[in-house]
């Protein structure tokens, strides 16, 4: 049976540098959500992400929305091991294109919602187009069967969701990725 994990921020990584949205080449904001969608973005020209936080440098970044950013030598030695579906984006960061803004595209549908624990949007929150949605998952399990054969993916109903396989984790760590930490689900 496969495993997978959720990958998170490492909070054990304080003194850590904190992104913001990456800019275009006109220096205007790009929606962060745009690469948490699953879908391929047109322009994958340079975008430059400013610091939210000045700190120590880590290959495994989350910036605003869980947008993914990877140090360029993390990227290229998992890619080396695992056929990824990704879109992969230069990233300057203090003057240095040695990041990437990784877009995930496969996204699968596969929360255990009798395992799980979260909360729907209701209509006592005042937000009718989202009635029904998880609002919040304060434990997610998934139903790994239905992500059998993914290394990487978002979680369709909950895109904030970043998730792993076992083997796609213990590579990440076996490469001595900074950043990052994971959780079983």
């Amino acid at each position: 049976m496969n495993k997978f994990y959720r990958m998170l921020v490492d909070p054990k990584a304080t003194a850590r540098w904190y992104l913001k949205a990456p800019l275009d080449q006109h220096g205007l904001e790009v929606d962060a959500r745009l690469f948490t969608r699953g879908m391929p973005i047109g322009s994958t020209s340079v975008l430059s992400i400013p610091l939210r936080r000045h700190g120590r440098e880590v290959d495994i970044n989350f910036a605003d929305f869980d947008m993914l950013v990877m140090s360029r030598r993390v990227v290229d030695e998992i890619t080396s091991d695992f056929d990824l579906e990704i879109q992969r984006i230069p990233a300057e960061i203090n003057g240095e294109v040695n990041y990437e803004i990784i877009n995930p595209l496969a996204s699968i549908s596969c929360i255990d919602e009798a395992e799980s624990e979260y909360l729907k949007w209701t209509e006592n929150d005042g937000r009718p187009e989202k009635i029904g949605q998880f609002r919040m998952i304060t434990q997610l399990k998934v139903r790994t069967d239905l992500a059998i054969e993914s290394h990487l993916f978002r979680v369709t109903e909950w895109p904030i969701a970043l998730l792993v396989s076992e083997a796609l984790k213990e590579s990440i760590e076996s490469h001595n990725a900074s950043g990052v930490t994971f959780s079983a689900v």
